[in-house]
């Protein structure tokens, strides 16, 4: 088995990596965002080794913050540092996140076969949730994104979904661009 990427091991990576930042800004913008509450349930989907969590319970220090992902590297790595709870999670599609008020769900759309399709089967508990996804194209040099879609395609197929955009911020310095989003 090779050693983690940078996809499932964000806080390995040097600081001088952009990399790092960028990730770790999307979950600081993600903690502002997600309304807190002591019996909130939040779904950390696709948090990779969960670094994620530790920024989110900053905010949220009562919350149940679990994280989901399908690599068992990630978690393994998530349990050592003892960020969180942590669940193994073959196919996210699947999932419907029941008994979850709040998703968080960072840079992850763009691998889904159907993620317009899994969005809008979530539970009804699910109340909001912060989604990330490239919005240039991105495809044809990551073999692991099935979609590209434009902020505008973004935005409209969220809210085409019923969720009601409270607030938008793009990452202009990324490269890919994104968008984040907030129900």
């Amino acid at each position: 088995m090779s050693g983690p990427t940078e996809w499932e091991d964000i806080p390995s990576l040097p600081d001088s990596e952009p990399q790092k930042k960028w990730h770790l800004d999307r979950y600081e913008w993600a903690a502002e965002c997600i309304r807190t509450a002591a019996d909130v349930r939040i779904a950390n989907a696709a948090c990779g080794s969960n670094y994620g969590t530790p920024i989110l319970r900053a905010k949220a220090p009562l919350a149940t913050i679990i994280g989901l992902d399908r690599s068992q590297l990630a978690l393994a790595i998530s349990d050592a540092r003892d960020y969180g709870l942590s669940k193994l999670v073959a196919d996210l599609e699947a999932e419907t996140l029941d008994g979850f008020r709040s998703l968080v769900s960072l840079e992850t759309l763009e691998h889904l076969k159907d993620p317009w399709g899994w969005l809008s089967r979530l539970d009804l508990d699910v109340e909001e949730m912060v989604l990330s996804c490239p919005v240039t194209p991105t495809k044809h040099f990551n073999e692991f994104h099935l979609h590209d879609v434009s902020a505008a395609e973004f935005i409209e197929r969220v809210a085409g979904l019923g969720w009601s955009i409270v607030a938008a911020k793009r990452q202009a310095e990324y490269v890919p661009d994104s968008v984040l989003l907030l129900h």
